[in-house]
């Protein structure tokens, strides 16, 4: 790899990829019966993703429930204008769509892993040019 004052060209993918991915989605929140922020990763030297790896990464037992889901799916209530939005809500549908254009555009093959029963951990991934798994990750409650 080329180095760059001293960074890795790989590194400044990952620095690019979680800086832009954080100015994104700033201020936003995944609603469910509580609602949690979105937050960046990269997850470094993973060569695939499967269940036994999103269980672990979410610290919970194999018997865990994992539900995939679309990226499209998971945001399909986020990036749809409706009548009754106001201004914020406007704004937050625009910001969405633009978290799900960078994750369509960023990743291969992004999927969303919903992990547990009532609280679910959630990991939006796919991944890098570089090689690397990166995305997003938050939760949902849901009773």
């Amino acid at each position: 790899m080329r180095k760059n004052s001293g960074i890795m060209a790989n590194e400044i993918e990952k620095i690019d990829f979680v800086a832009q991915l954080h100015d994104l989605v700033d201020g936003l929140y995944v609603m469910s019966e509580t609602d949690a922020p979105l937050k960046p990763f990269v997850w470094k030297n993973i060569d695939s993703i499967d269940d036994a790896l999103l269980l672990k990464k979410a610290k919970v037992s194999p018997e865990t429930c994992l539900e995939k889901w679309t990226i499209e799916y998971f945001f399909r209530n986020m990036i749809v204008p409706q009548d009754w939005h106001g201004e914020q809500e406007k704004e937050d549908v625009l910001k969405f769509q633009n978290v799900l254009s960078v994750l369509q555009s960023k990743l291969t093959e992004p999927s969303v892993y919903r992990i547990g029963d009532t609280k679910k951990e959630v990991f939006i991934l796919g991944k890098l040019a570089d090689g690397n798994i990166g995305g997003l990750k938050t939760y949902v409650v849901e009773t």
